[in-house]
């Protein structure tokens, strides 16, 4: 049970820390379209596995030992900056032509606002590393949930005749209000099942 409430948990924060801090940047980027929102999406979640992982070997078994914890920003920026280095290494040795698709995609992947607080988060509560990839996935999952609805309704907004003013990247803020509002009810709803542990 406390399992299943660890993933749910993973999964809904998400939605919260979309919907309260307009994460995760930049959000206009990432809900440009509602195939680009999944693509993003998966590409963050694949992202948030791998980087979940090795910084909760590197917390777990250097930082704590060590008692180094006030380090862990720094050790997650490290990671972050590895990843994407190696990263773009391996795309240019499989697919070179698509070197500079990838230069643009990969820091947006790298450096959001959910891989900068998430493996944090997830080091400090998860006990077991087995655990840390799923509890990686499932927010993930949960921000899969998040950006498509919210680029579906940043589109249908575009289509409108909206006023001048409204257009633009304030068409996203539109479509996030949208989506707090319905998250509203959702978390409520979730809430008096389960016991949040955020």
């Amino acid at each position: 049970m406390r399992f299943g409430a660890l993933l749910l948990t993973a999964a809904v924060a998400q939605n919260v820390v979309l919907v309260h801090f307009l994460a995760p940047w930049p959000l206009p980027e990432l809900v440009r379209s509602v195939r680009q929102s999944f693509l993003f999406s998966l590409a963050i979640t694949f992202a948030l596995v791998w980087v979940s992982l090795i910084y909760g070997v590197l917390f777990r078994f250097v930082l704590v030992p060590l008692s180094l914890e006030y380090l862990a920003t720094l050790a997650l920026l490290g990671v972050l900056a590895f990843s994407s280095s190696a990263g773009l290494a391996l795309v240019s040795w499989v697919a070179p032509f698509s070197r500079e698709r990838w230069c643009r995609a990969l820091p947006v992947v790298f450096f959001n606002s959910t891989l900068f607080v998430v493996p944090m988060a997830i080091a400090a509560e998860v006990d077991s590393l087995r655990l840390m990839p799923a509890v990686a996935a499932a927010a993930g999952v949960g921000l899969l949930c998040a950006l498509v609805p919210v680029a579906a309704v940043a589109d249908r907004l575009r289509r409108l005749r909206l006023p001048r003013v409204l257009r633009g990247e304030v068409v996203v803020l539109l479509a996030v209000a949208a989506f707090a509002l319905a998250l509203q009810q959702i978390d409520g709803l979730l809430a008096s099942f389960v016991h949040p542990l955020w």
